[in-house]
């Protein structure tokens, strides 16, 4: 890897992330290469290089998933017998 490329990776580093979202979508049109991104995914890039809107960080490598919630229980009925007995 060439010297100056090793230097503008150590610089990326230094970025605040708003601003390293802001140079990944300078960097995808400015290489016809690259995938084309939706409409909506270049617009949400976009909004988060102005700090408009934050995107979700990924977990760390060997995060445990969460824990999936108990499920509620209602009195009453089932909702799906209700509703048979409506539409009849």
């Amino acid at each position: 890897m060439s010297q100056t490329l090793e230097r503008i990776i150590e610089e990326v580093k230094n970025l605040s992330e708003a601003e390293r979202n802001q140079l990944v979508v300078i960097l995808h049109g400015a290489n016809g290469s690259a995938p084309a991104a939706s409409d909506e995914c270049e617009l949400e890039g976009r909004l988060a290089a102005e700090g408009w809107l934050s995107l979700p960080s990924t977990p760390p490598a060997g995060t445990p998933p969460l824990p999936l919630a108990a499920p509620l229980t209602v009195p009453g009925r089932p909702l799906s017998e209700i509703l048979v007995e409506e539409r009849r």
